[in-house]
């Protein structure tokens, strides 16, 4: 091992592969702080794209913890950039060359987004703004961007608004006349209304457009703005419209789904514009997530499916039900069972649910999961008919019954004995399942494909009726090979 006598003391250097493990798990800040150690490693780290690859001001302070070294910094390394307004003086003097990746946060202005995208915008791929208050308007930002940014892919673009500063967006037309972007998220905290902005002047540039998700409260017409997508986005694989904030990591969906259509915090919408959205891209939807607020949103939906016919290549299909809809319960799912190649359905908070309604999902023949959460009226006796009658009781791999009174021990027998190419089964709140039931669940169970069992104790208010012996004897019986899982409800 070489040795360097560095102020008096010995500093070991390992060879740059051992560095390069070591450098890489520490932070910015503390590699910096390496670089006064000794020559060598000073040398290593001005010269190690690993460092460089990605610098943020969130990490250091350009100006003070970067001046000594200046002259020495490989900025042409530099691929990934994150910055405050305040820092992009100092970014000015040394323009990187090679960013393609680039996050601008906090406050800046007009002149602060055209100076950024002059310095960095010719090799920009991806770009990511973080809004304080008292912003430019979002029709010069997004002008801005679009001009001098011609490769930009992706886009996002949160931002919170001064309640004393409302904007009004107007229709002037953007610079340019077409844009490659391919991936636009937005987020304007309920403050602004963003349909003409996007339905007059940005979604008619955007011809590859393929992934978009907005903050449904920013919409006036979101039936308005599917119209507009479905004219002039040809290649769109997935919208997302959505009342849970786009940087919540908690999140349902994800904007890297394809083929995926997301509609929550939406009130109403026109069912002439989400039928030309569907039919527009029928040929390739796979995936529909829809939270019913109400029944007119409900019959919109529905409306919009009928006019699909047989929507022929939908696969996945999730229905949550808001308080305000509950007279279209049995409308959707006979409307969701017409739907022949579908995979996966979730229905949640389908209070109003009646047998009927379970029934017409039994026709599904290729169904693989099947998710009921809260469907109270459906009866016991109609749960065991649809687990023996399903025409996909040799595909359905995973089961969710959470919160369902009709759970027996004569229905989960019923899925013991039918339901022969199960893997995960979920239950919560089993109320009336016994010892006696769940014995008779996992010996017939006992050798099958199960690998997962889930099941939920019962709150406080209502005990839960399975002993500690019945439990354990599950676990014995079912093997090493099934995961079971407890969920204090």
């Amino acid at each position: 091992m070489e040795l360097n006598k560095t102020n008096g003391s010995f500093v070991s250097l390992f060879p740059s592969e051992v560095l390069d493990v070591v450098f890489h798990r520490l932070s910015f800040r503390e590699c910096i702080k390496c670089t006064s150690v000794c020559q060598s490693w000073n040398a290593f780290l001005f010269s190690w794209p690993g460092l460089w690859f990605e610098i943020s001001d969130q990490c250091c302070s350009f100006e003070k913890d970067l001046k000594a070294y200046q002259k020495s910094l490989p900025w042409d390394h530099v691929q990934r950039l994150s910055i405050k307004a305040g820092s992009l003086d100092y970014i000015s003097r040394h323009l990187p060359k090679n960013v393609h990746t680039a996050t601008l946060r906090e406050e800046f202005d007009g002149r602060d987004i055209r100076r950024f995208c002059m310095f960095v915008g010719s090799t920009l791929t991806t770009l990511k703004l973080e809004h304080g208050f008292c912003n430019p308007l979002p029709e010069i930002v997004v002008d801005t961007i679009l001009q001098y940014c011609p490769y930009l892919q992706h886009l996002t673009y949160y931002s919170s608004w001064d309640i004393n500063f409302i904007p009004v967006v107007s229709l002037a037309p953007l610079s340019i006349h077409e844009h490659p972007l391919e991936r636009l998220e937005m987020d304007f905290d309920n403050i602004i209304k963003l349909d003409a902005l996007l339905i007059k002047r940005l979604i008619p540039v955007l011809p590859n457009l393929r992934h978009i998700r907005l903050n449904s409260h920013d919409l006036r017409n979101v039936g308005d703005v599917l119209d507009a997508l479905a004219r002039y986005c040809p290649r769109l694989e997935t919208t997302v419209f959505s009342d849970i904030t786009t940087s919540n990591p908690t999140s349902t969906s994800s904007i890297t789904s394809t083929s995926l259509l997301c509609l929550r915090g939406v009130d109403r919408i026109k069912s002439e514009g989400l039928a030309t959205f569907l039919s527009q891209y029928d040929q390739r939807l796979e995936t529909l997530e829809l939270h019913l607020s109400s029944d007119d949103l409900a019959r919109s939906v529905s409306s919009g499916l009928s006019s699909l016919g047989h929507a022929q290549h939908l696969k996945r299909i999730c229905l949550t039900s808001g308080m305000g809809c509950f007279k279209t319960h049995d409308v959707c799912v006979r409307l969701v069972s017409q739907c022949p190649h579908l995979e996966e359905v979730s229905l949640a908070q389908f209070d109003f649910l009646a047998d009927e309604g379970l029934q017409a999902l039994s026709q599904l023949e290729h169904l693989e999961s099947l998710s009921l959460s809260g469907c109270l009226l459906v009866s016991p006796s109609a749960l065991v008919q649809f687990v023996e009658e399903t025409h996909s009781k040799h595909c359905l791999r995973q089961l969710n019954l959470d919160s369902m009174l009709a759970l027996t021990d004569k229905v989960l027998d019923a899925i013991g004995r039918n339901l022969i190419m199960l893997e995960r089964l979920q239950t919560t709140r089993c109320f009336y399942i016994s010892d006696t039931g769940l014995r008779y669940f996992v010996d017939s169970f006992s050798g099958s494909s199960l690998r997962e069992f889930v099941f939920g104790q019962a709150s406080a208010i209502q005990p839960c009726s399975l002993s500690r012996e019945a439990l354990l004897y599950a676990q014995s019986r079912l093997g090493s090979q099934v995961t079971i899982k407890e969920i204090i409800c």
